[in-house]
Formats: C-alpha cells, sequence, structure tokens
C-alpha cells in the first residue's frame, strides 16, 4: 500500500497540470507484475479508477517472459488501460 502512495504521489507530479492556473487533478495507479496468469491481475486492474494515468513498474511476466502468455494474460486483464500507461524502465 505505501508503495501505491508514493507512486501516486510521484506520478502527480509527472502528470499533473503544466501550470498554477489549470486545476485539474490527476489520478494515477501503478503496479507492476500485471501479466502473470492466475496471480490477481483481474483483481487488481478492478481498483484502477476509469480516469486514471496507469504506471506499469515493471517485471510483467512470470516465470519466463514469454511474449505469447505477457499477451494472452495482459489483454484480459491491464491491457484495458494500455493506452493511458506509462511503462518503467528495468
Amino acid at each position: 500500500m505505501r508503495r501505491i502512495v508514493l507512486v501516486a504521489i510521484v506520478a502527480a507530479g509527472i502528470f499533473g497540470p503544466a501550470s498554477r492556473s489549470e486545476a485539474a487533478i490527476t489520478i494515477a495507479a501503478g503496479a507492476g507484475d500485471v501479466s502473470s496468469s492466475g496471480s490477481g491481475d483481474n483483481q487488481t486492474a478492478a481498483l484502477v479508477p476509469a480516469d486514471a494515468q496507469v504506471i506499469s513498474l515493471g517485471d510483467h511476466q512470470y516465470p519466463d517472459g514469454c511474449l505469447d502468455a505477457f499477451n494472452a494474460n495482459y489483454q484480459n486483464s491491464w491491457g484495458a488501460f494500455k493506452s493511458r500507461t506509462r511503462p518503467a524502465i528495468g
């Protein structure tokens, strides 16, 4: 939970308003291991607000990093946020 809060605070600075005259609030959600067959991907994806920017924190597919396995699992869970996902390096 602390990690998610920290990510949200950091992301607020990254995705926040460009100037003080803007009153927009940006919500960010972040997670890792988002395509790891049967380990809660759908449950965690269900917690993401509809208007949130998504930060992908890495280690996406276990045990072997196979692209086909990643695509199959990601599309059914966190893939719903693909257009607004900002992946982390590494």
